[in-house]
């Protein structure tokens, strides 16, 4: 179950939270789209995902969920 990797850095605690991080991706990930193209932005993003999730679950365990890991 690949997705899994991924998927913690979609789901959030708080609405608030989700706001405040779609308000950024609007904003800085258009830029980033822009500059670098979609292809890439996605790998990074993927990637970014991953790694954090995984760095988040070695330290405090299975409870956990965002992308600012």
């Amino acid at each position: 179950e690949a997705w899994r990797l991924f998927t913690p850095a979609i789901l959030h605690y708080e609405l608030f939270h989700l706001v405040f991080n779609l308000f950024w991706l609007i904003i800085l990930g258009r830029l980033l789209e822009e500059k670098i193209g979609a292809w890439k932005y996605l790998v990074i993003t993927l990637i970014c995902g991953i790694g954090s999730n995984t760095a988040q679950y070695l330290m405090t365990g299975i409870r956990f969920l965002g992308y600012s890991g």
